[in-house]
């Protein structure tokens, strides 16, 4: 394949380009970043089959080691980017792992004009107080175009795995392990952000994980925040 030239999948009425990272559904076009661009193709190529975790995770992030928050929340993005499709479904299956179902699948290659310059149009991630960003994990999530807050869509059985839930802060939504507590300190300050969005929360033996996800301005924000500079990280967050 020359540099100019692309991939492109198309499953029922969505059309990933593989260059460009990104999805488009009608007039939705999402940005997804490495791991979650190898997992959808991977879907893709084996529609309608049961993929297990382990599998997907050395799928997104091959050579590396990883917990299995990252793919929940790699699929927690991907069902969020394809929540317009009136067809495409990623369902759990208990105890076994994922399925990617639609009816229609084919990939075919084009030639491009020029180079992708997506690049231009990466949100900055603050980096204060941060330990590594989604770089480390391979690319920044960009521009995640995000689900809207509906509890028909978030309490659907098939969206969430066993392990996870969502919690309700005010008007604001955490997808938080059931196993471990939100810390109070965090809790204070999603009430006090003026910001209505979703957040995704995951503690490891090291750092704790935090992203957070507006649909309004179509855009993500991701930190690993060392145990020693939490107290410091959530005193600052939001006034960087």
């Amino acid at each position: 394949m020359s540099k100019n030239d692309s991939i492109v999948y198309y499953c029922d009425d969505l059309i990933l380009d593989r260059k460009e990272m990104s999805i488009k559904i009608d007039s939705h076009e999402n940005k997804l970043n490495y791991n979650e661009l190898m997992i959808i193709i991977h879907f893709m190529e084996n529609n309608n089959q049961v993929i297990s975790k382990n599998h997907l995770i050395s799928v997104g992030w091959p050579d590396s080691i990883v917990t299995d928050s990252s793919l929940h929340k790699a699929i927690f993005n991907l069902r969020s980017a394809t929540r317009h499709s009136k067809t495409i479904e990623i369902k759990t299956i208990p105890n076994k792992g994922y399925m990617w179902v639609c009816n229609y699948f084919e990939a075919k290659r084009v030639e491009r004009e020029s180079e992708n310059m997506a690049a231009s149009r990466v949100e900055k991630v603050p980096q204060k107080f941060i330990k590594a960003s989604i770089v480390s994990l391979s690319a920044i999530m960009l521009s995640t175009a995000l689900w809207s807050v509906s509890n028909n869509y978030f309490f659907n059985t098939t969206f969430i795995d066993e392990q996870y839930h969502i919690m309700k802060i005010s008007t604001k939504t955490v997808l938080k392990r059931k196993d471990q507590p939100l810390p109070q300190e965090l809790i204070d300050r999603i009430k006090e952000m003026p910001c209505q969005c979703s957040y995704f929360y995951y503690k490891n033996k090291d750092t704790y994980e935090l992203s957070t996800f507006s649909s309004k301005n179509k855009s993500s924000n991701n930190y690993f925040i060392d145990k020693e500079e939490w107290d410091v990280f959530i005193k600052k967050w939001g006034n960087e």
